[in-house]
Parts: C-alpha cells; structure tokens; sequence
C-alpha cells in the first residue's frame, strides 16, 4: 500500500533499454494544486521530457515510456493513480551507453541538514564515451548534463499542477515535505554491485 500526505503527489518516470525487457524508473515528490485535473498534470509531466533539451544527453538506446503518478487524497490509504497517455520517445544522441546498471547520479538537496534532507535520482542513460574507467565524467560533458537536467526540472516545475518538488521521505517543522532547492548532477556515476540479468 502506498501512504501519501494530502495534497502531494509522487510521479515515476519510466525508461526502457534497447535489449533489456526490465524498465528503469527515476521518480521526483510534488506539492499537488489539488483545483487542476490529475490527468492533465500527468500526460503534462509525461510532456516535459520531450519538451526539454534533456533528449539531447540521452542516447538513442533508451526509450522514455511515460510517467505514472500517485497523488494523495485526504484518505493516505486512498491515493489515486494516473498513467500518463502521452507516447513514448527515443533519445537524441548517438553515443553508445553505458550497461543498464550505470546511472547518471543527481542530488536532491533541501534546507535541511543530514540525510533527510537530501535524496537522489538515478537517471539511467550515460554516454559511455564521458565516463572514464574510474566512474568518473568528463568536466564537459558535466557541465552539459547540468545544464539540460536543470532545463528539464524547469519545465517540470513550469507544469501546471505542480506547486514545488519536494523531498517526501523528509518533514518540515509543519510535518509538510522538505522543498527540494537544487538537483546537482554528480561527477561520478552511479552503478549496481549486481550481476547483469538477461
């Protein structure tokens, strides 16, 4: 059962790679407005990866295939789920990727201090001619990455629907989520000490 605190709202971004069956999720809290439709906010969130330049750091081996959102209600053991009908798209660049358990490593920061307040997403397409055999990406293509993850945040942010992201395993002095202030992307990828399955 998923719990949610009335009016937020958790929506998981599905990708998936050109030879593995298994989809890849990256997901991100939000203050709901609760006065606009769940439905439009969700084919709008499924909108803003191909609206965004972050298509150009993604490889032409994934496929973004839609956001699901789960939004709370006043009832936590009621919440409402939304599948996005937006369609799917491929990537822009044509690199080749790094394996399917090398993700790109981004911070989700907040005013609070410790590890409540701060979380990660895992995005997982890396080109794999900016990462170095130590895990480590290239100052360049860095900064590229910043730039188009904050261009993606942006119009996510700019969805109406969605007041402010937010940290939902961190609570404020109000018992409200912690608003997450900046995503930093991480010069080292992030990987998965697991064996690659079929």
């Amino acid at each position: 059962m998923t719990y949610l605190v009335f009016p937020y709202a958790n929506a998981h971004f599905r990708f998936l790679r050109s030879g593995d069956s298994e989809p890849m999720i990256t997901s991100l809290g939000f203050e709901w407005d609760t006065t606009t439709d769940p439905q439009d906010v969700t084919d709008d969130l499924s909108a803003s990866w191909a609206g965004s330049t972050i298509q150009e750091i993604t490889t032409q081996w994934t496929t973004f295939a839609g956001v699901q959102v789960v939004f709370g209600t006043a009832d936590p053991q009621e919440p409402l789920t939304f599948e996005s009908s937006v369609g799917s798209d491929n990537g822009d660049a044509g690199e080749q990727v790094c394996p399917p358990n090398t993700a790109l490593l981004v911070k989700k920061l907040t005013a609070r201090g410790g590890r409540k307040g701060r979380g990660r997403f895992y995005y997982p397409d890396v080109q794999e001619a900016a990462v170095d055999a130590s895990g480590t990406i290239d100052s360049s293509s860095l900064a590229g990455y910043q730039t188009r993850w904050n261009d993606w945040m942006s119009d996510i942010v700019g969805v109406d629907g969605v007041v402010l992201p937010v940290l939902l395993h961190s609570e404020s002095s109000d018992g409200s989520p912690d608003e997450i202030l900046s995503t930093p992307v991480q010069a080292k990828v992030a990987t998965q000490r697991r064996r690659l399955r079929p």
